[in-house]
């Protein structure tokens, strides 16, 4: 995919007719925990919008967690970079920052004390 410098770089978002939402949930994914969050934002800004979910947030405060955090917030720095400089994200880093930063299973584990 190819992208063209935003027009819009530097000035506020509301000033630009576009609309960015980061969502941060502590759920291991973001299949069926954000949907509503994400449905409310698309009816607020139904056009020139961009969606972040970022799944297990909590273990970002959490600093026995860094080495699958501290690369997972690289990712969202090159992800902000990006959107300023364009105002878009590419899907495949779109599509990394979404995913899981650790396994689903592991989690649960830990969540339910089990780790």
């Amino acid at each position: 995919m190819h992208l063209t410098k935003n027009p819009f770089a530097g000035r506020p978002p509301h000033l630009c007719g576009i609309a960015l939402m980061i969502c941060g949930r502590g759920f291991p994914n973001s299949r069926r925990n954000f949907e509503p969050a994400i449905r409310q934002f698309e009816l607020m800004f139904p056009a020139n919008h961009t969606i972040l979910t970022v799944p297990e947030g909590p273990m970002f405060s959490a600093p026995e967690a860094a080495s699958a955090t501290v690369p997972r917030l690289a990712l969202v720095k090159q992800a902000g970079k990006q959107y300023a400089e364009t105002g878009a994200i590419v899907p495949a880093l779109l599509a990394e920052i979404t995913s899981p930063m650790i396994p689903e299973e592991v989690c649960a584990k830990i969540v339910n004390g089990n780790a």
